[in-house]
């Protein structure tokens, strides 16, 4: 504890908001990080039950005041009605004359559910329609629960709700200009009498209804928000603050592979959409099976992406019946990597592949393949089924049938895979994470100090730097605690008046995936860097900083790739005994004093 004492700034990812990360020390919100990332909702996370967690928004506005913003068709709507979820908050829909409907313009594109909450109040009928390139609806019975029809549709779904109610929902991939619901007798006419209750509706995209969003006069989101710090689980039950390269998802529709997807099926029926719970916990994942039809053949999906460097594909993959051997295919030359979802293993690959597999629980996979290319081309991604891994023939007439889920395709250009990035109908871009602090309230003389992170690197290739700048915000003065990239080894890099001054360089790699403390301190002109408890060494810098010269503490603004545990400072240069047990294995971590901390919002 008594270091604890000693420090002016302690980060452990627990507290945040969107656009802010809380410290731990000081309480006062001085050593508070802000966070930047972009202006769009793709990024995700693993969160604390180990599921994706993805941002979202309802695109409807007044998606429960049905006076306003929408329009009526010669019905009435009125408030104050009893809810599904116990409240005043329903609306009687009632019918006039002619054709009775709520509508809301409203343009998106792209595969998108709409969704209401709808109870049967003397006539039993509803039908949600959304109007556009293809007209897409479907008929809800009330009184039944059903759903009776519907045209140009990916899925139409009814949920229970209790008490007479529930929730209405379509899921279509089109240009669309209005959505509509309709007071409805039956699958082909409107109703000639009556009234529903309706409550909650909302617009999204994606392939199912996720919890509901109120908004007012505006759209309104949840989730992972633009420039909220993601605390992934994926390492277990303690959080890390995820930082990532700015990366794109070059697959247009990475979690729809039906027909009209992009997506091309080859002596394959197209999968099925919609018939499991896939990792992000939602009923959204697809089922690809090799079928039953006798012959020799591949039997894949494929998609044709442009791009001329090196890239990386996964996917998310769980065997539901066979051998739960499968491969990927890349490039239009045929290079094939293979996993085997029984036991998890990335097995083989064509040369020029680097294969690898990662548990997602519950019997998924994230299977990723990456593989260079110098000049503009098609390349070609496919996934499939086979019996025997190293081969991709598949022969119904003697091997037994081949079933997987399959969710969330990637194509990325870069070594690694990143966390997941999902698409709708184009391709989307994540922005980098980017994440400071002010730190020119905690020194009273920064010509000495002390520096310390506990972080891990993901599977990020060399040559790559990554790690934390503490400077004065123009690189003129500046103390880089990093891995390399073209090494792997941890460095201090020292620039004073925008020339080097000192640096310090490991002579063991640091390794990738692995938990690794480093720390760097000062005092005076001396240098020192300390890794995993040893004392890697000292340089003498010919020049000190002024006390201005270091007021920021900033993730990597160029580029970053880390999971970060801990960023703590203090103002003093720590004796050499405290660095090493600081960042020795058997000091308890700083991480067990958030659980008994109060933040505004936090996890």
């Amino acid at each position: 504890m008594s270091l604890y004492n000693e420090a002016s700034l302690v980060m452990v990812p627990s507290g945040y908001k969107d656009g802010k990360l809380y410290s731990i020390k000081p309480t006062d919100g001085d050593g508070d990080f802000t966070f930047t990332r972009g202006s769009n909702l793709a990024a995700t996370r693993v969160n604390s039950e180990g599921l994706i967690e993805k941002g979202r928004e309802n695109l409807l506005v007044q998606s429960n005041t049905f006076d306003t913003t929408w329009s009526l068709g010669s019905g009435t709507v009125t408030g104050g009605q009893t809810g599904y979820d116990g409240s005043s908050d329903a609306w009687l829909f009632n019918y006039v004359s002619g054709a009775n409907i709520v509508n809301q313009v409203n343009t998106q594109s792209g595969v998108q559910t709409y969704s209401v909450h709808a109870k049967g109040s003397v006539n039993n009928g509803l039908r949600l329609y959304a109007f556009g390139s293809t007209n897409c609806y479907a008929f809800f019975d009330l009184n039944l629960g059903t759903v009776e029809a519907n045209l140009n549709l990916i899925d139409a779904t009814i949920e229970d709700k209790g008490n007479g109610w529930y929730r209405c929902a379509i899921t279509f991939d089109q240009t669309n200009t209005q959505l509509y619901m309709y007071l409805s007798n039956n699958q082909n006419s409107n109703a000639s009498s009556g009234s529903i209750l309706i409550q909650d509706a909302q617009l999204e995209q994606g392939l199912v209804a996720t919890d509901y969003i109120e908004t007012t006069t505006t759209t309104a989101q949840a989730g992972i928000l633009e420039d909220m710090p993601r605390l992934d689980y994926s390492g277990g039950s303690c959080p890390s603050l995820l930082l990532e390269p700015q990366r794109t998802n070059l697959v247009p529709s990475s979690e729809y592979f039906g027909s009209g997807s992009g997506w091309t099926n080859q002596n394959i029926d197209y999968p099925l959409t919609n018939v499991s719970t896939s990792v992000d916990g939602l009923n959204n994942a697809s089922l690809l099976s090799g079928g039953t039809t006798s012959g020799v053949a591949f039997r894949y999906i494929f998609r044709q992406i442009t791009s001329n460097t090196t890239n990386t594909f996964s996917f998310f993959a769980k065997k539901k019946t066979g051998s739960g051997n499968i491969w990927l295919l890349g490039k239009n030359s045929g290079s094939f990597a293979y996993y085997n979802l029984t036991n998890g293993t990335a097995d083989s690959a064509t040369s020029g592949m680097t294969i690898d597999i990662k548990d997602y629980g519950d019997g998924w996979y994230r299977c990723y393949f990456t593989q260079d290319y110098t000049s503009a081309f098609d390349y070609t991604i496919g996934i499939g089924v086979c019996v025997v891994s190293g081969t991709p023939n598949y022969d119904a007439s003697i091997n037994p049938l081949q079933e997987i889920y399959i969710y969330g395709a990637q194509f990325e250009e870069g070594s690694y895979p990143t966390s997941y990035i999902p698409t709708y109908g184009s391709s989307v871009t994540r922005s980098q994470d980017l994440t400071t602090a002010d730190t020119s309230s905690f020194y009273t003389d920064s010509s000495e100090g002390t520096l310390f992170t506990e972080l891990s690197f993901p599977l990020a290739a060399d040559g790559n730097y990554n790690g934390w700048f503490f400077w004065d915000g123009s690189n003129y003065n500046r103390i880089v605690l990093q891995r390399r990239g073209d090494t792997g080894r941890g460095q201090i890099e020292v620039r004073i008046n925008n020339t080097t001054q000192a640096s310090v360089i490991s002579s063991s790699v640091i390794t990738l995936e692995d938990n690794h403390k480093m720390l760097v301190k000062w005092d005076g002109n001396v240098f020192t860097l300390f890794i995993d408890g040893v004392n890697v060494g000292s340089d003498t810098s010919t020049d000190t900083y002024s006390g201005t010269d270091l007021n920021e503490l900033a993730s990597r603004p160029t580029y970053n790739a880390a999971n970060i545990k801990q960023a703590i400072i203090f103002p003093t240069a720590l004796t050499s005994n405290d660095c090493e047990v600081l960042t020795g294995t058997n000091y308890t971590s700083f991480a067990s004093m958030a659980s008994t901390l109060n933040y505004t919002q936090y996890e």
